[in-house]
């Protein structure tokens, strides 16, 4: 399991970088956090075939609520970030 970041499915649906993360953003042992959902399909410029292609992302990825332990790994990871 791992647990996606909301640049990662962003970048998912860009031609450039979508073989590389398919494999991620379709497995369905891999999860994201509410709060990737809300940044993704809150974005003001998305397009609706954006929507479309998002939405079904959640569909197949598991989204955790925003938990303690969320919030504590998503600190974890961006200590990390460089």
């Amino acid at each position: 399991m791992k647990l996606l970041d909301t640049n990662i499915l962003i970048y998912s649906g860009d031609p450039a970088y979508s073989g590389f993360l398919t494999s991620l953003v379709t497995d369905p042992s891999n999860v994201v956090s509410a709060i990737s959902k809300v940044e993704t399909l809150g974005f003001h410029r998305i397009t609706p075939a954006q929507t479309v292609y998002f939405e079904s992302l959640f569909k197949i990825l598991r989204v955790l609520p925003v938990e303690d332990a969320v919030i504590q790994k998503a600190t974890e990871l961006r200590r990390c970030w460089k």
